[in-house]
């Protein structure tokens, strides 16, 4: 028994911890994320019809947020990071 227990605790000792997301409703997930880190919605789609993906942005320090909305209302933040650089749109016929 001993023995068992001890490899159950190496195990969860060993295992990595998932991060829960970080969600609440929509309209309070928007504000915190200009108020805190002044960023601000750039782009948006619609993942298997029951999901809305926007990409938020502050343009001078570089932080962008990826949220994920369901139909509900609830967002939940699903990525997150510096170092945001904008692509020029391609120009037609060029190369991508």
């Amino acid at each position: 028994m001993r023995t068992i227990l001890s490899a159950a605790a190496i195990a969860l000792a060993a295992s990595p911890v998932v991060a829960q997301p970080q969600c609440a409703p929509r309209p309070i997930v928007v504000e915190a994320l200009a108020q805190k880190f002044g960023e601000h919605r750039i782009g948006m789609g619609i993942q298997n019809g029951a999901r809305v993906v926007e990409v938020f942005v502050n343009a001078e320090t570089g932080s962008f947020t990826v949220l994920s909305t369901s139909l509900a209302g609830l967002s939940c933040i699903v990525a997150g990071g510096e170092g945001w650089s904008p692509d020029p749109l391609p120009v037609e016929g060029q190369a991508l």
